[in-house]
């Protein structure tokens, strides 16, 4: 959809600032960084909604850079980033705090899918929700990337937990993904659910040498590298593009990983604007977990009203998604904060 890509690239030429004088990959840039990417990924499925609303709609613009896996490798990456860098202060609560804050929201999600979908009348078990999660095709839309960063959150424990020295941490996570990548397609999944995946070690490889990695920018110069992998990235995109074996072997296929370097490099000398990016970069798992039900709903809207013009349909996707990531995150933090109490006045009881 030319359309969505001009508004999207319009979107991102508007948000770009002067670098800030602050650390190279701060909590403020990677906050930036994952707001903007899920508005990438929110952008990527439209016209897939598109298409499910009408049928005959045929999507004729295929942009070279408008590529889901690439968002998700950078999501990847983010992670991979942010758990090496708190990992540095140990591993207690690492289930509690990191795993839970993704697998909770998750299940919530699905029992939300699953009590809107019964209410439109469509045949859904619980029985065929749970096991949805493992064949490839969960019930949240899109979110095998949700039930994927859940798998490389317990990979990435026994790697960091099992191993002291910084090059077996990353050596033994690089290895445990890769096996990850090559038995996922068995059980059912797509291949392009793997695609990305390489960028999660390399973001955790990042975080454990991000002090050599800053001084080795240093030396090599900051836009002369920002360039190599810029470069780097094009080349294997191109590859993914024209040559057939790299979309069937995405084991093969390291674009997203030069893309990530890419994006971080290029966060050395610009910053996106704080106040669309920071916002969105809060609620980035809301946005993810809850865009399939944002499309999913308005299309039975827009169906049941006789309106079919995909323009409409998609503005108001967009609003109905945004608008319902950030309620969805108050909700979610009300009840953390009662939980929270409930247990202070137990302990204080």
């Amino acid at each position: 959809m030319a359309g969505v890509s001009i508004l999207f690239a319009a979107v991102w030429l508007l948000s770009l600032a002067g670098k800030k004088d602050e650390a190279w990959l701060s909590p403020g840039d990677t906050l930036a960084l994952r707001g903007f990417f899920a508005l990438f990924i929110l952008f990527v499925h439209l016209p897939d909604a598109c298409r499910y609303l009408v049928p005959s709609y045929a999507e004729t613009f295929e942009p070279f850079i408008f590529q889901g896996h690439l968002a998700v490798g950078v999501f990847f990456a983010l992670s991979g980033y942010g758990l090496a860098r708190s990992a540095r202060r140990g591993l207690a609560g690492f289930f509690s705090r990191r795993f839970l804050g993704v697998l909770l929201p998750y299940l919530i999600a699905n029992l939300i899918y699953y009590a809107v979908f019964r209410v439109q009348g469509e045949p859904v078990t619980l029985t065929a929700m749970l096991r949805s999660c493992l064949t490839g095709a969960p019930l949240v839309t899109y979110s095998w990337y949700i039930v994927t960063q859940l798998m490389f959150y317990v990979l990435f424990y026994i790697a960091f937990r099992f191993f002291a020295e910084r090059k077996m941490k990353t050596a033994v996570l690089l290895l445990l993904v890769t096996a990850y990548m090559l038995a996922m397609p068995r059980p059912g999944w797509p291949l392009v659910t793997t695609r990305g995946c390489l960028a999660f070690p390399f973001g955790a490889f990042l975080g454990l040498y991000r002090d050599e990695a800053e001084r080795f920018i240093g030396r090599a110069g900051g836009k002369r590298l920002t360039a190599v992998f810029g470069t780097a990235f094009l080349l294997t995109h191109s590859l993914y593009f024209a040559v057939p074996f790299f979309k069937a072997h995405p084991l093969f296929d390291f674009s997203s990983v030069f893309f990530a370097a890419f994006v971080f490099l290029g966060s050395r000398f610009i910053v996106l604007k704080p106040p669309l990016f920071h916002a969105l970069g809060r609620v980035s798992l809301e946005l993810y977990l809850g865009q399939g039900l944002a499309f999913a709903v308005l299309r039975r809207v827009f169906q049941l009203a006789g309106v079919l013009n995909i323009f409409l349909y998609a503005f108001f996707s967009l609003l109905l998604a945004v608008s319902g990531a950030f309620a969805a995150h108050f909700l979610y933090e009300q009840m953390k904060k009662l939980v929270n109490n409930s247990i202070f006045d137990r302990k204080t009881a």
